[in-house]
């Protein structure tokens, strides 16, 4: 008898833990802005643009404060969900943009950049602010 109670709690416990382990990310979905609402993402050093187009789009951008600080080498990775689907690497005159398609960017996806920035004006490396929001 205490056996099988032993091993219907251990079954109910696997259960709540996945239940709760599904539902944790959407609940923390639920906090982001949509992307349809052209989120920005200030800090002190510069910004990060996120949106999404009438036809479903996602599109990314940013700039550095001073502007003078674009020029430089950027890493960045541009992510659906939790994989990276497109990125940029490269020395760039200004902060680089780009854009996701619908067939990607699908309904319900969690979009994000992360940047990695060394500008030419001050040898400085610059790292994204934590962003994101939802298709």
């Amino acid at each position: 008898m205490r056996r099988r109670a032993l091993a219907l709690f251990a079954i109910l416990i696997f259960v709540l833990a996945g239940e709760i382990a599904t539902r944790l990310p959407a609940m923390a979905a639920t906090a982001l802005p949509s992307c349809k609402k052209d989120p920005k993402f200030v800090a002190s050093a510069g910004e990060i643009d996120l949106g999404e187009t009438p036809q479903g789009t996602f599109v990314w951008s940013g700039k550095m404060n001073p502007i003078a600080l674009d020029p430089g080498t950027y890493v960045i990775g541009v992510y659906a969900g939790s994989k990276r689907k497109d990125g940029k690497n490269g020395h760039y005159p200004y902060f680089p943009h780009g854009s996701l398609p619908n067939s990607v960017a699908r309904p319900g996806y969690r979009m994000m950049i992360t940047v990695t920035h060394v500008a030419d004006a001050d040898g400085r490396t610059y790292t994204s602010i934590p962003n994101g929001c939802i298709m």
